[in-house]
């Protein structure tokens, strides 16, 4: 779904903005209007309370150290605890719209039935009306580190895939087999050393090759990474 968010044209000069660039330089330009577009799409309340400080950092693209960017935020009042501040004033209307299609989706469920133990909001516990396992967090959180992967990969070989399914399609089939982000790093540091100056093989840095359920196995084995399937210890309830 593409959404857009309200953003003042004195963002660039504001004082909360200067404030923050004092505390985590240029990335302050765009930190706030990333979180913003995240919380439009994914948190439409603007309350982060249930996001670990390393989650957040991830989920809007942040690679520094994400307790320090969260207490940078909070100290120049982007935000105010774990929720955006002034966030239901500027872009509230996205909570609005939100509450509208889960009033929907209720009484389209509610045609469907639904059998075992239910919350207080009438679903089986962890489950849709289907029975069927929530997984909108879970699948947010691979397609985020699909994204620093890519970015790793541009930066690592000086190339400039876009984040489109095309080149994150592969990267996410290796995550949710349970490579962790680390091994799927590993690979790229390793085919980089190995083929960037090779001018027929430079050509092969890209994601539906190193990422390929046939050979990610074998380019893990080569940097002496155990290409056992360990699940990523990073979980959502």
């Amino acid at each position: 779904m593409s959404l857009h968010i309200r953003l003042f044209t004195n963002f660039w000069t504001h004082r909360k903005t200067a404030r923050l660039r004092s505390l985590i330089g240029n990335d302050a330009y765009w930190i706030p209007p990333r979180l913003w577009s995240y919380a439009a799409e994914n948190q439409p309340d603007g309350n982060f309370e249930s996001y670990t400080p390393q989650e957040l950092a991830m989920l809007i693209g942040y690679q520094g150290d994400a307790q320090a960017l969260l207490q940078a935020l909070q100290q120049a009042s982007f935000l105010n605890g774990m929720t955006i501040n002034d966030w239901s004033e500027h872009n509230g209307y996205h909570h609005k719209f939100s509450e509208r299609a889960k009033i929907a989706a209720k009484a389209r469920w509610a045609k469907e039935g639904g059998e075992g133990e239910k919350d207080s909001e009438g679903t089986e516990e962890g489950k849709d009306k289907k029975g069927k396992e929530r997984k909108g967090d879970k699948q947010c959180l691979e397609h985020a580190r699909s994204i620093l992967i890519l970015d790793y990969l541009n930066f690592k070989a000086g190339t400039k895939y876009q984040p489109v399914d095309g080149s994150l399609k592969h990267i996410l089939a290796r995550l949710r087999e349970g490579y962790t982000d680390d091994q799927c790093k590993s690979v790229i540091d390793d085919r980089v050393r190995e083929w960037a100056q090779d001018v027929k093989m430079s050509q092969f840095l890209r994601p539906q090759t190193l990422f390929n359920s046939e050979k990610f196995p074998g380019y893990l084995g080569r940097v002496g990474v155990s290409s056992l399937h360990v699940r990523p210890s990073l979980e959502v309830a």
